[in-house]
């Protein structure tokens, strides 16, 4: 049963990684991401080609299915089987292998920064709460997404590995200084920082 679960979680974080939302929703122009500017599918890029309003759009929805996705996983995973930190980290792994490499987009896939953010908001979603009024006015101020990301990543990060805290959000509760959620940000840091320079050759933060 523990491996079942294990394995339909797994396919889950995946598939959910591969929803590219930017590839998504310029469908509806009938046009391809990857054939403008950067060539990356993700916000900036968007919002450079297609407008600020649909670039948000493009934000909200990579940022957001992970965020679930990785939810659900470590909540179902707590429930259904022996939970440990190398759980969450494979889970956070699929769904960026998913963004890098998208099973629906013929394996091209974008640098994954939305859907790192949406991970790390799913282990400290109440920090991400707090910030998030102040990073969107530095948003506009900058429009920049990688900007935006970064620090945000960086924000929920310090806040949920120095302070000692907890607090519930519906049947799910937090505790902190959480090390789980730390590693599994360094590693997923790590990954998308190798796979932004490898899609800019040696170039981070184009997009």
């Amino acid at each position: 049963m523990e491996l079942f679960v294990f394995l339909i979680l797994s396919l889950a974080a995946y598939l959910s990684g591969s929803l590219v939302w930017a590839k998504i929703i310029t469908k509806f122009y009938k046009k391809d991401i990857t054939e403008f500017g950067t060539g990356n599918p993700g916000a900036a890029n968007f919002s450079r080609e297609f407008g600020a309003k649909g670039a948000i759009a493009v934000f909200a929805g990579d940022l957001f299915t992970s965020f679930s996705v990785f939810t659900i996983c470590i909540f179902a995973t707590t429930k259904f089987s022996n939970y440990g930190i190398i759980h969450q980290i494979i889970f956070a792994c699929l769904i960026l292998s998913g963004t890098f490499f998208p099973i629906f987009f013929r394996f091209k896939g974008g640098t994954g920064l939305a859907k790192f953010l949406g991970i790390s908001c799913a282990i400290n979603p109440l920090s991400f709460i707090f910030m998030f009024p102040f990073i969107l006015i530095i948003f506009f101020k900058t429009r920049n997404f990688a900007l935006l990301g970064t620090l945000l990543v960086i924000l929920i990060t310090l806040s949920s590995s120095i302070a000692n805290y907890k607090y519930s959000l519906f049947p799910l509760e937090y505790s902190y200084p959480d090390m789980d959620g730390l590693y599994t940000l360094i590693v997923c840091g790590l990954l998308v920082f190798t796979k932004g320079m490898h899609q800019y050759n040696g170039h981070l933060f184009y997009d």
